[in-house]
Order: C-alpha cells, then sequence, then structure tokens
C-alpha cells in the first residue's frame, strides 16, 4: 500500500553478478537489470533557467524529494523490500530517465533525474511511508541540450 499517489516513474540499471564477457576493446561488460521505481516526488525549488544560485546549482533543474512507492527488477516486484527503497548498488550522482506525470491529467514529462544523496527520517517514518528519494529533474531539448 502507497500513502502518496504516484507522480514518477524512473529506470535504473542494477548490475547483476561480475562481469563475465568483454566487448571488441577489451572493457568487461556488466550484465544489468532494469530497476523500475515508481515514486511519489515533492518540488523542493523550481529556479529561473539560465541563473546560478549560491551553491553552484544548476538552475535548469527541477529539485525534488520524495518517497519509494515500488520497486520492480525486470516487471518483477521486489518482495523483500518493505517499505521499498533503492538498492544500495544505486549510488547518489547517477543520471536515469524519469518520467513524471500529473495525477491529475495524467499528462507526462519525460527527462532525467540525477540522484542525490538522503538520510533515513530521523522519526522513524520510513517503514510506514517508504524510502526517501531526492534529486534533480532536467529535460533535454531536440539539440540534446538541456533546455
Amino acid at each position: 500500500m502507497t500513502v502518496f499517489p504516484t507522480n514518477a516513474t524512473l529506470t535504473f540499471q542494477l548490475p547483476q553478478g561480475e562481469s563475465t564477457t568483454v566487448d571488441a576493446l577489451g572493457n568487461p561488460i556488466v550484465s544489468a537489470a532494469e530497476l523500475v521505481v515508481e515514486a511519489s516526488f515533492n518540488t523542493v525549488s523550481n529556479r529561473q533557467s539560465g541563473q546560478e544560485n549560491h551553491y553552484q546549482t544548476r538552475v535548469d533543474m527541477l529539485h525534488l524529494e520524495g518517497r519509494c512507492n515500488r520497486v520492480y527488477v525486470n516487471s518483477d516486484p521486489i518482495v523483500e523490500t518493505v517499505p521499498p527503497r533503492l538498492p544500495p548498488e544505486i549510488v547518489p550522482g547517477v543520471k536515469v530517465p524519469c518520467t513524471l506525470t500529473d495525477v491529475g491529467t495524467q499528462d507526462e514529462t519525460a527527462g532525467y533525474f540525477v540522484l542525490e544523496a538522503s538520510l533515513p527520517s530521523r522519526w522513524s517514518v520510513d517503514p510506514i511511508l517508504g524510502g526517501k528519494i531526492n534529486g534533480y529533474f532536467y529535460v533535454t531539448n531536440v539539440m540534446g541540450e538541456v533546455s
């Protein structure tokens, strides 16, 4: 049961085991499973594009914080993850495809999400609300640049 409505879907690549093959250049190829996270986000800040704040944060990004509602690996729910949360293999700084959905109209906005480090709640609400997830969302324009 989720406490908050899902308004985002993120797709991570979860490493599976050790690399057993190499590519044509001799680089190891690590097999990966698709980890899909359904989350509920709130906006922390929405800055004007083209400006920077005093923390050198990209201002064309939307800062989001929220909770994981459901976690799937290759379309199978992770049963042992109660509450739903990101596995430890997913580290801060990773950039992944993300789709934000307007809960009322079901309009979708596709873009990217950059994961930020977060601490568990000091009030012990994570088992009820789901694991915390924070980061920045941005979209690209037709040329592939951040808009």
